[in-house]
């Protein structure tokens, strides 16, 4: 979604290629991992997995191990026996054909062999039952959440110097959730986004925004519903793939999320959805700003409960979007593309409810210009995860 410049010429580099029908869907894969509350040092526990099927048939890998003790075994599911007492965690990656990776995380807390029931007043006990983030403490997600995630495009094509670059570009969005029980609902709505920083033939540096009037514009993504495996800490936060992936398009109105984008300013498609006058969605760039049309597919977003106030998608993997654009010009033929490399996330409460971090203005009620003035401060909370060593970045 990035415009360029090379030799007069203006080219919006995308996110993605163009994005088919089966590619709206969850083909990417995505975990999900159950743990007990606890266990007993000696005695075996079970760990279960899940993950999405791979579409091109078996995944390429499986692994599923329980730290600290180094246990590794080659299956969604098993049964492991800790050694030592303290708070264990268990990870499980899946790799798919394609070498996409998708990781789930929980952790459970490990009693010595003749432990009782956790004694706060016992200086050997490893947790704190106060602690909101011990495993298996109850969990109350109603209220406004910050989203920190990083979109993290690997863009090629001969416009660019070189012709392979990478970025992890930071997008902050206001999440209500909604808990009855086991049941969540979430609904998203977009606050900043960013585009990454790109090096272009005979142009140099191609630095670009995205209005506010623009990201206001995107479409609100929810509500979606879904039933937690389990109100406590430690437990799945995996919205459906399928609901996820309904596709959010700026600047024009398809008859299918899969169609391709317009790219003449004169087709009726075309909309006017920054309510500027011009068509499309208009962006800024060193050149001057740009018309573009914008689609954007989320393809994985899936963490851990940490406590009520605060999701955990540091796994790389746990977070993942592919965005096309093309933009309303004759030379949008010089677009190149990419796709969005696994990702990360974090959530964490911004409503001020449970004394946690509160953005909400004068008003008292928490909006996107709440969350725009706090960019840095959410940011240095949610860092960005590494990019590619192979990969230049700018």
């Amino acid at each position: 979604m990035r415009a360029i410049v090379i030799t007069g010429v203006v080219v919006l580099c995308s996110c993605a290629s163009e994005v088919s029908p089966a590619e709206l869907g969850p083909s990417l894969p995505v975990a999900t991992l159950t743990c007990p509350a606890e266990a007993r040092v000696g005695e075996p526990f079970v760990v279960d997995g899940t993950a999405s099927r791979d579409l091109d048939g078996p995944f390429a890998d499986v692994r599923l191990r329980v730290l600290p003790g180094d246990q590794e075994l080659a299956e969604l599911s098993g049964t492991f026996t800790s050694a030592a007492s303290g708070i264990a965690t268990a990870a499980l990656v899946v790799t798919d054909g394609d070498g996409n990776v998708a990781e789930a995380r929980c952790r459970l807390l490990v009693r010595g062999a003749g432990d009782g029931p956790t004694d706060p007043t016992d200086p050997t006990d490893p947790t704190d039952p106060s602690d909101p983030t011990a495993p298996g403490q109850p969990i109350d997600l109603n209220g406004d959440f910050a989203l920190v995630a990083y979109d993290r495009p690997e863009l090629q094509g001969a416009a660019l110097d070189p012709a392979r670059q990478c970025a992890a570009a930071p997008t902050i969005s206001m999440v209500h959730l909604e808990q009855t029980g086991d049941q969540v609902s979430m609904t998203v709505r977009s606050c900043v986004m960013t585009l990454p920083t790109v090096q272009v033939w005979l142009a140099g540096l191609q630095v670009s925004t995205v209005p506010d009037a623009v990201v206001d514009a995107m479409p609100v993504l929810g509500p979606i519903t879904w039933q937690l495996e389990r109100a406590e800490t430690g437990a799945a936060f995996a919205p459906p793939a399928a609901a996820l992936a309904a596709a959010q398009v700026l600047g024009a109105s398809l008859a299918s999320p899969s169609e391709a984008l317009p790219t003449d300013a004169m087709d009726e498609r075309v909309t006017d959805d920054d309510n500027n006058g011009e068509p499309g969605v208009s962006i800024e760039s060193t050149f001057g700003p740009q018309n573009v049309i914008v689609r954007r597919v989320v393809r994985a977003l899936a963490g851990t409960v940490v406590s009520s106030d605060e999701i955990d998608g540091a796994a790389e993997g746990s977070y993942r979007v592919d965005s096309d654009s093309s933009l309303l010009s004759p030379f949008a033929f010089l677009v190149p593309t990419g796709a969005g490399l696994p990702s990360t996330f974090g959530m964490v409460r911004a409503d001020g409810g449970n004394g946690a971090l509160d953005l909400r203005g004068a008003d008292g009620a928490l909006d996107c210009g709440d969350l725009r003035g706090a960019t840095a401060d959410l940011q240095a909370r949610v860092p960005a995860p590494a990019l590619p060593a192979d990969c230049p970045s700018f």
